[in-house]
């Protein structure tokens, strides 16, 4: 069963009759060999990319950079381009000395585009468990957690956002929380707000060169900004002595 695989995952690229001068032959080097033997006889790296979800892999548009075993690092082909306002993912995978390529789907790194053109730095992960309470004299209480694992680069401050009663602003942020490495859970006191106003707050995680995560997950809540309704019957009886 196992050797039934391996040949159909080596003839997936081994492409004698087309000389190997056709999809992922070509981009493995078959076509130095005209499809008759693999070259890379020490292995090496494969690149994939794609748009949209991180989640499911599509590696359904081929190879699109390759490299020897060893190596580093590994870049595109010259003729793969990248679209302005674009988010790529690329997944790397091994490829064994007789071709055999590995089948891994967590080796991914996104990669994004801003209206310019302009890549795009690595953003941290967004908070979680973001949540909000009213306090005394109206003001707000926003709890959040950060979770670091898989993060492309730690965050060095939290930003606070908030819709003032009105329209969600993520523009300017109305609060800032500094993240202190090993720190899971977070706190941010808002000022007061009048009584009964309805309001949405949401949180996001930016790195010390400027790139914030963009989630855009809001929390709504309305302020208290009045005291307990007063007792209306208080009564005063004799009782026994306690000892």
């Amino acid at each position: 069963m196992m050797a039934g695989e391996l040949v159909t995952k080596w003839l997936a690229v081994w492409e004698p009759l087309s000389l190997g001068q056709f999809g992922d032959s070509r981009a493995n080097g078959l076509g130095l060999t005209c499809g008759q033997f693999w070259l890379r006889t020490v292995g090496g790296y494969n690149l994939y990319r794609w748009t949209g979800d991180r989640c499911a892999v599509d590696v359904s548009g081929g190879i699109v950079g390759s490299a020897q075993s060893g190596a580093s690092v590994i870049t595109n082909f010259p003729f793969v381009t990248h679209a302005a306002s674009t988010r790529y993912w690329y997944l790397i995978r091994a490829v064994g000395a007789g071709g055999v390529e590995e089948e891994n789907e967590s080796q991914a790194v996104r990669v994004e585009l801003d209206a310019a053109g302009e890549l795009l730095g690595p953003e941290p992960n967004a908070p979680v468990s973001v949540c909000a309470c009213p306090t005394a004299g109206g003001r707000v209480e926003l709890r959040w957690r950060y979770v670091p694992e898989g993060q492309a680069v730690e965050p060095s401050a939290f930003e606070v956002f908030g819709d003032d009663g009105g329209t969600m602003d993520w523009q300017t942020p109305v609060g800032e929380v500094a993240y202190r490495r090993g720190r899971v859970d977070y706190l941010w006191t808002s000022a007061a707000f009048a009584h009964g106003a309805r309001l949405r707050f949401g949180v996001r995680a930016k790195s010390a060169m400027g790139v914030s995560d963009r989630n855009e997950r809001v929390v709504v809540v309305e302020a208290d900004a009045m005291g307990p309704a007063p007792l209306t019957v208080f009564v005063a009886e004799p009782g026994e002595e306690q000892r």
